[in-house]
């Protein structure tokens, strides 16, 4: 597996081979012309424990994926589009995870995912000479429902709001669970001069990160699983040079 779900024991593929069910994915594809359509869902079961010590339990958790992918192409003209809507996804690299929601008395988790969405398009033109424009955007909507917060696992400030223990919060190993946004603005510009290509792309990529509340040493994360304190951007420039020879 190129990417695994997050759980208590980090990464790892046990969890969905501790469930004993496939991961499963259906789809529909449409085309016409110039024009074609997909669109689809996954649905990934797992368990993200199996014993709470020595007492067996039957955690489980199942998500919910949809997408919906459009290509359009028209002579020298392309143009794609694509959106997911993902419950955790962090098994597709998304910015996500999931956490838990309540501890049963008989040693049971129950989980909620969190809910993201990753859209991006792009457009070109030309053929001797390409114009690239990439666009995506990124966005953290939180838990589906709130985490867990019962005795010695919350803070409650001195204005009322909750906070959760950001380590009851499984998320993507290659993410951050404080990440709230993000947005990509690519262009993109490439000669063909036989068999020699040179491009020159510029790259500007901005995102918003919360702060977790931090007490005695201990953090925390709202109870929605989204660090929305002290809201910030860090927004990066890159550019880069291009040069292909095919043979």
């Amino acid at each position: 597996m190129q990417y695994v779900s997050a759980g208590p024991s980090g990464a790892s593929a046990n969890y969905i081979k501790d469930a004993c069910t496939p991961e499963i994915y259906l789809g529909l594809n449409y085309k016409k012309d110039n024009l074609l359509l997909r669109a689809g869902v996954n649905m990934l079961s797992i368990k993200p424990r199996v014993n709470n010590g020595s007492v067996k339990v039957d955690d489980r958790i199942t998500t919910l994926t949809p997408f919906f992918f459009g290509q359009y192409k028209s002579g020298l003209f392309s143009a794609k589009v694509k959106t997911v809507f993902a419950e955790a996804g962090e098994h597709f690299n998304l910015n996500g995870g999931y956490g838990i929601s309540a501890k049963n008395t008989d040693g049971s988790f129950d989980y909620t995912p969190t809910r993201n969405s990753s859209t991006w398009a792009s457009f070109m033109y030309g053929k001797k000479t390409q114009w690239i424009l990439f666009a995506g955007y990124v966005k953290n909507f939180g838990t589906k429902s709130d985490l867990y917060t019962g005795e010695g696992e919350m803070h409650k400030d001195t204005d009322g709001k909750l906070y959760a223990l950001a380590s009851n919060l499984y998320f993507s190993k290659n993410s951050f669970s404080n990440m709230n946004q993000m947005y990509r603005l690519t262009p993109t510009v490439i000669h063909n001069i036989g068999k020699f290509a040179i491009g020159l792309e510029y790259e500007l990529t901005s995102v918003q990160y919360g702060d977790y509340k931090t007490v005695e040493g201990v953090k925390y994360i709202g109870v929605n699983g989204l660090a929305e304190d002290n809201l910030h951007w860090i927004t990066n420039h890159r550019v880069q040079a291009l040069v292909k020879f095919t043979f």
